[in-house]
């Protein structure tokens, strides 16, 4: 991370290092002591705590089971239903969304469903939050030339890409209820905040859904609605945009799921510039190689249409991504993704074309799952994001690192 080590954010990448091998270090402890319980011992408590209706106590076992051992689907059912009873339901469909992409007996994947189903049908929130500090190399993506050229002229610029340190912050909570056997009604807020000391920098964003959702079997599902965002630039509204989406799953022979998403929007800008019309259309398939391992491909391609025709164009890109859960508890995921972004129009009096992009961005993230704080998990992300572009002011690499804590609910 070249940028990043400068003085203050050296000493903020080595603090994070240590701390990621602080919170490890119990979990590697625990697997060199001797005293350690076996994985037979650990399986037999389990269960006798589960007959009890000690979910609780049966819930540590269980952890530390999918932990010693995450490709034994036993381990993982038997966490997710203990989740389940707990009312941890969006803690138990995650562990249910890993079996489903991994060959199973016909009677183990029934039970699958029908546990997929129980939490599906129940009124129950579900929700994800988290937060941590982000030190970048390039906190404004900005160019980090100091002279560009404009109509042949060069021009220096008084600000270019420099590092800095953001508070990022992630929220979401989901509502369902069930209206009939096959269909659901759907309420979803997303929440995406980056924080910084510089009011330029800082960037708040909301997202809300409602919509209904079909499900004809247990293995392909539509659902359909209406979305509302706003969003706030520099502690400023920014804009306000209102939409309608559709999604389509569909499991895709022993190991795979299919999904299809379309999005059409209108964005209007409070400084009453052109209004955006987007429409954006993603397909993604994932693959269970085993219980703890999936990988995921996708492709996207977004159109723009606006009166403002340097905003307006389109973006297509492709994505990769994989994730590993290793024997002890720790979870590892990649994600890389690369895309073009191509606009109409130009400003005929500073540029000579219309702008071009082209970016790649490649996402490393590690946490291990034994290990919590007040039920917050440690996270730590590490990234890098090129964008080349002809347009020299938005020609910039950015690295990036966030340590912070995550929770699902």
């Amino acid at each position: 991370m070249s940028r990043v080590i400068t003085a203050g954010s050296r000493a903020f990448v080595l603090w994070a290092c240590y701390f990621f091998m602080l919170i490890c270090a119990p979990a590697f402890a625990q697997d060199q002591t001797g005293a350690q319980v076996s994985e037979p011992v650990l399986w037999e408590r389990a269960l006798v705590a589960v007959e009890n209706g000690d979910h609780q106590a049966a819930l540590v076992d269980l952890e530390r089971l999918v932990s010693l051992n995450p490709a034994n689907v036993n381990y993982r059912f038997e966490l997710a239903l203990t989740l389940y009873k707990l009312g941890q339901d969006g803690r138990a469909r995650y562990h249910l969304g890993l079996l489903d992409s991994t060959a199973l007996q016909p009677g183990a994947r029934h039970a699958v469903g029908q546990l997929t189903e129980k939490i599906n049908t129940r009124r129950r929130l579900s929700g994800y939050f988290s937060f941590g500090m982000r030190p970048e190399s390039n906190v404004g993506r900005q160019t980090e030339s100091k002279t560009v050229l404009i109509s042949g002229l060069p021009f220096e610029l008084e600000q270019s890409g420099e590092p800095g340190v953001s508070g990022k912050i992630n929220a979401g909570l989901s509502y369902g209820s069930r209206l009939s056997p096959r269909l659901h009604a759907r309420l979803r807020a997303d929440l995406a905040a980056k924080l910084n000391k510089d009011a330029a920098y800082r960037d708040i964003s909301v997202t809300g859904r409602a919509g209904l959702q079909f499900s004809k079997t247990s293995r392909s599902a539509i659902a359909g609605g209406l979305l509302l965002g706003t969003r706030w630039i520099g502690d400023a509204p920014y804009s306000d945009t209102v939409g309608a989406y559709v999604d389509y799953a569909q499991q895709a022979g022993a190991k795979g799921r299919l999904n299809l998403n379309l999005q059409f929007a209108n964005t209007r800008h409070k400084d009453r510039s052109p209004d955006h019309n987007i429409i954006l259309a993603h397909l993604s398939y994932a693959h269970g190689i085993s219980a703890n391992a999936q990988l995921r491909f996708g492709v996207f391609h977004q159109h723009t249409s606006s009166a403002d025709t340097t905003a307006a164009g389109t973006n297509t890109g492709l994505t990769f991504g994989a994730d590993y859960a290793f024997r002890g508890g720790l979870v590892a995921g990649l994600d890389v993704s690369v895309s073009r972004d191509t606009r109409d129009g130009f400003n005929a009096g500073l540029f000579s074309e219309a702008r071009k992009d082209e970016k790649i961005k490649a996402e490393l993230r590690l946490h291990h799952r034994e290990i919590q704080f007040y039920n917050f998990a440690p996270q730590l992300i590490v990234g890098i994001e090129r964008n080349k572009s002809n347009n020299t002011l938005v020609d910039y690499t950015n690295e990036y690192m966030t340590i912070g804590f995550t929770r699902k609910f």
